[in-house]
């Protein structure tokens, strides 16, 4: 019996456990109610038990963080380095964050210079602090975790989605340069976070809370979300997301375009829903490595893909200027490459003489 208790203490024990107990509970729950038999529903929860193991055997490597995971504050950082270290984190330790660390954060929101996309739209960003006294809890539908600051921002009429990804990528970076979790979020309860807006500053109309980040330093544990979701490693390859404009031909990086490597890379790192990376970057002209157009797989029904892309943009853009190789972005007024007129085009870099 002792031994028993031990095994269901051990199956149940922790976030992905408590998660995993009303799994199984509500599955037997719902065949009881459905089954009189008591022998198909002891069959059931008996498959359901099994299901539940392998799904915490299959989980259990993603929720112990190890401590060369965790952000580390280093103001020196290359971004092509903290682009490569970032992950997204959903489970916060209650460690309050320095006051110089978030005059820095709200610093760098309050620049116009820096929340300004490449085409035009400033962005306007708000750091938030979850727990006040008379405030309604921040809401963001059970994937953040005792998360107790958040950084938000709003996308009014006629801003471009793209630019919003640009500059909240780069407010993103920062908090990683600072030694702080983060995670893009669009699944947040927009009234909670409303409620935060001072009188002086409210939303127009049209204008929108777009997307979110919880900011702060990350747990030793991931939560039952960040286990599911943790798959840092898994992007697309260089030659599925860049192409040469003629024949489309996958991008192979050979003699002067290796300079470009790291620039690539990043661009292939950048976070994305559901890591779908929808972008594609197509160089015009292999031969000069001059110009370079993004393109997207809009569609109505996901709507931020565009921010996907602005992010994307933002580590190209940073780490070619690590590298420099100096350039600019413009928008043209009709798609710039025939074979890839199905596609949403976002926009085109050029790199400066």
């Amino acid at each position: 019996m002792a031994n028993t208790l031990r095994f269901f203490k051990g199956v149940f024990q922790g976030p992905i456990g408590i998660a995993s107990l009303v799994g199984v509970l509500l599955i037997t729950g719902i065949i009881t109610l459905f089954m009189s038999k008591w022998i198909l529903s002891s069959t059931c929860l008996g498959l359901a038990l099994f299901i539940v193991l392998k799904v915490r055997q299959t989980l259990q490597p993603h929720w112990k963080v190890k401590p060369e995971e965790k952000p580390q504050e280093i103001e020196s950082a290359r971004f092509a380095d903290l682009i490569k270290q970032r992950q997204s984190w959903r489970s916060f330790t209650s460690r309050p964050i320095e006051v110089d660390k978030i005059q820095q954060i709200e610093a760098f929101l309050a620049d116009p210079v820096q929340t300004t996309g490449p085409f035009g739209s400033r962005i306007k960003m708000h750091f938030v602090r979850s727990e006040m006294e008379g405030r309604q809890k921040l809401g963001t539908y059970g994937f953040i975790h005792n998360a107790k600051y958040f950084i938000v921002g709003r996308l009014a009429p006629g801003q471009s989605p793209a630019d919003f990804g640009y500059v909240f990528e780069k407010a993103i970076l920062l908090c990683q340069r600072l030694g702080l979790g983060t995670c893009w979020l669009h699944g947040i309860q927009r009234s909670t976070f409303e409620a935060t807006l001072t009188p002086t500053e409210p939303l127009t109309p049209g204008e929108k809370l777009f997307m979110g980040s919880p900011v702060g330093y990350v747990s030793d544990e991931r939560n039952f979300a960040g286990a599911i979701f943790h798959h840092p490693g898994r992007r697309k390859a260089v030659e599925k997301i860049f192409f040469h404009s003629a024949e489309m031909m996958p991008f192979a990086g050979s003699g002067e375009a290796m300079r470009f490597a790291p620039a690539l890379e990043a661009v292939r790192l950048a976070p994305s829903g559901m890591n779908m990376q929808p972008w594609r970057v197509v160089c015009e002209d292999p031969a000069t490595l001059s110009t370079w157009h993004f393109f997207d797989e809009s569609n109505k029904m996901i709507p931020y893909v565009p921010c996907d892309t602005g992010i994307a943009m933002t580590h190209w853009d940073l780490v070619t200027r690590e590298l420099g190789l100096e350039g600019r972005w413009e928008k043209r007024a009709a798609c710039p490459v025939k074979n890839m007129a199905t596609k949403h085009y976002v926009g085109t870099w050029i790199k400066n003489e």
